[in-house]
């Protein structure tokens, strides 16, 4: 039998199993960049204003069939982020997202402290899995209290340190194919928190944690890649 017959066998599954391999397919983990990534000399811009999401076209699958469809508008919420970039400029891929497998990524220092703040109730609020480059204690401190008060539904918040002294600034700290990698990872991790051992500790995590109250979220911490950093 060839690959066509194979495959025009579909239909005739049972509904409830076409549907379970249609959520199988939709099963992606994407990684949004909510920090702007405009890079400015003057007045002219390096690089085009604009966010971006790295990872699968989930929005497509759920266009091949109704059942694709259904499973689609069932584990997935459309979002507005202006300036995205990616995916969604593709036709007919609106902005589906999995918010249990997108990892929204803020940026670093304080434009990841400016990103939170600025983004609208209703976007914010959706948040489940966050993520953004530290160098400092005050930095990490901030936006983990930021996160615990914009984002109630947060469950795990993945850190990832650099050394300020050695980058001096952090603008021009960069979302690397390695950390990108790193975050799907951790996102999909049952089991104990990363840690980061050169500055990682029961008491400092449950510092951060108080941020949260009773329901603090699972805390990866994990050093930069070095394609990071400027």
């Amino acid at each position: 039998m060839d690959t066509t017959a194979r495959f025009s066998l579909f239909s005739a599954l049972p509904i409830e199993l076409r549907l379970l391999i249609w959520e199988e397919a939709l099963l992606v983990t994407n990684v949004l960049t909510m920090a702007d990534t405009t890079r400015s000399s003057g007045d002219a811009p390096i690089q085009p204003s604009g966010r971006l999401l790295v990872g699968p076209t989930p929005g497509h699958i759920g266009m091949v069939c109704r059942e694709a469809r259904r499973q689609l508008i069932h584990s997935f919420v459309t979002i507005s982020v202006p300036g995205l970039r990616g995916l969604f400029r593709h036709c007919g891929a609106q902005n589906w997202l999995d918010l249990d497998r997108t990892v929204f990524y803020f940026g670093s220092g304080r434009e990841a402290r400016t990103v939170i703040s600025d983004l609208d109730d209703s976007q914010i609020s959706r948040v489940r899995l966050a993520a953004f480059h530290y160098g400092d204690w005050e930095t990490l401190a901030r936006m983990c209290l930021s996160i615990a008060q914009r984002c109630p539904h947060v469950h795990t918040v993945i850190v990832v340190r650099y050394s300020a002294t050695s980058t001096g600034t952090a603008s021009g700290i960069k979302l690397s194919a390695g950390t990108v990698e790193q975050l799907v990872r951790l996102s999909r991790r049952i089991g104990p928190p990363h840690q980061d051992g050169e500055l990682d500790s029961d008491y400092f995590r449950a510092t951060l944690l108080q941020a949260f109250g009773g329901t603090p979220p699972v805390l990866h911490m994990i050093q930069a890649d070095p394609g990071d950093l400027p």
